[in-house]
């Protein structure tokens, strides 16, 4: 079957991908010595071979399921947000437009919607693909269902994780136009509003740590990644007052464990932390342009960052080439016309 994405890009066939983004990769060899460990050509071109691993790659309801299409519509909106030029952003837009109606008409969508009992975490995926489907003007006839069935399963849930509550709420209440929830409970309750009354709540292994201290630790800061990208709808709202009061503390440890979770060849972490940091607005440090470096340099031939130990998804390696395509293109996004200084 011909990949999606080419059809929609009305262009040749082959490597439409390379050429979204617009980017001459002549000269992005080695760095010279005394230089940064790769430059800025190196990004873009790490970017390009995502991008087309991504094509060559396309996420379907036998491969990777309705969650991996959901996570592609996702990046395409980020995407979209990040590209350097109108034009790209443009591009990327109705590729945005184009997965989500091809999604909304799919029968498994369908089926998984008006299935009366699910998990909650099932529940925020149908809430998020109703939201991104309302704000790119397509408006599901499940819309009403999805609400209804999220709303209970939330009133039903009081044992379920806070994180999974709260971004389920957060994007209800955008789907919905206003809450439906008691939102301001479940950000008291939830991994942020812990860290207000205890700083310590994450606290990087050491040395010693065990497997499942490790494993307890890449959790949590999955959970405050994805409260960062709810209460800022990735990145597109600036931070509440009640949030803002915390941002700080949330940053510094997003800060600290960029070099643990690249220490671990965590590449999604990796990504999903220098991510959370753009939307957050934090300005890229050394540390974030260590991260980057390491994306780039544990990048294999196929644009991969080869399979997640982390994932519980079918597909293993989708989910890391989408984050860290968002990671390179928003340090691109941050360093439009030089190469980086360390």
């Amino acid at each position: 079957m011909i990949p999606l994405l080419r059809q929609l890009a009305g262009r040749a066939p082959h490597y439409w991908l390379l050429s979204l983004l617009t980017i001459a990769t002549a000269g992005a060899g080695h760095p010279a010595a005394g230089a940064a460990r790769v430059s800025a050509q190196d990004i873009r071109a790490a970017s390009v071979r995502a991008l087309d691993w991504i094509e060559h790659h396309r996420a379907t309801p036998d491969d990777g399921g309705l969650a991996d299409m959901i996570d592609e519509a996702v990046s395409l909106r980020v995407f979209r947000d990040l590209a350097p030029t109108v034009a790209e952003s443009g591009r990327f837009a109705r590729l945005l437009d184009a997965q989500l109606a091809r999604l909304n008409t799919l029968s498994e969508f369908q089926r998984w919607a008006q299935r009366p009992h699910k998990p909650l975490i099932e529940h925020y995926h149908l809430v998020l693909a109703a939201y991104l489907m309302e704000s790119a003007g397509l408006r599901t006839p499940l819309a009403p269902i999805i609400m209804r069935q999220a709303q209970q399963a939330l009133g039903a849930a009081t044992l379920e994780p806070p994180t999974v509550r709260l971004t389920t709420a957060v994007f209800l209440s955008q789907l919905a136009g206003g809450p439906t929830v008691d939102v301001e409970s479940m950000l008291a309750n939830s991994l942020i509003g812990q860290l207000g009354r205890n700083r310590r709540l994450i606290a990087l292994p050491g040395a010693n740590a065990t497997a499942q201290q490790q494993r307890n630790v890449t959790w949590l800061l999955y959970a405050l990644v994805h409260e960062v990208v709810a209460l800022t709808d990735f990145g597109r709202l600036a931070p509440s007052s009640w949030f803002d009061e915390r941002r700080d503390a949330v940053a510094e440890i997003l800060l600290a464990a960029l070099p643990w979770a690249s220490a671990q060849h965590n590449w999604d972490l990796t990504a999903e932390l220098v991510v959370t940091l753009y939307f957050l607005g934090q300005p890229p440090d050394a540390g974030v342009q260590a991260a980057v470096e390491d994306l780039v340099a544990n990048q294999q031939p196929d644009g991969s960052w080869g399979a997640s130990a982390t994932t519980s998804r079918p597909n293993k390696v989708r989910h890391t080439v989408l984050t860290a395509t968002a990671a390179l293109m928003a340090w691109r996004a941050e360093h439009p016309m030089r190469d980086p200084v360390r």
